[in-house]
């Protein structure tokens, strides 16, 4: 999500985790829409964030560190967590 609040298009992400997943020591997965003053938090998989594929390019390169989940959405923390926490469970 952090590349997605600074600007890059959603279509770009992709390419840039690819990029990145071989130097990841540490990760915290997050979602939501847009960038910067438009940006909405969101449960993991409620949002734009091709999370699946952030996934695969941190695996595919050797990663075995934690999948932490970071949540900024509207909904109680007690709500979101759980959905991030249901996502991380079905998709790492």
């Amino acid at each position: 999500m952090n590349y997605r609040w600074y600007g890059y298009d959603v279509d770009r992400l992709p390419e840039i985790y690819e990029a990145i997943a071989p130097w990841t020591l540490h990760t915290h997965m997050k979602d939501g829409r847009n960038s910067r003053a438009e940006y909405k938090g969101a449960a993991l998989g409620d949002g734009e964030i091709p999370l699946d594929i952030a996934v695969e390019a941190l695996l595919d390169s050797g990663y075995d560190g934690a999948f932490c989940a970071e949540y900024e959405g509207q909904e109680s923390g007690d709500i979101g967590y759980k959905k991030c926490l249901a996502w991380l469970q079905e998709n790492v």
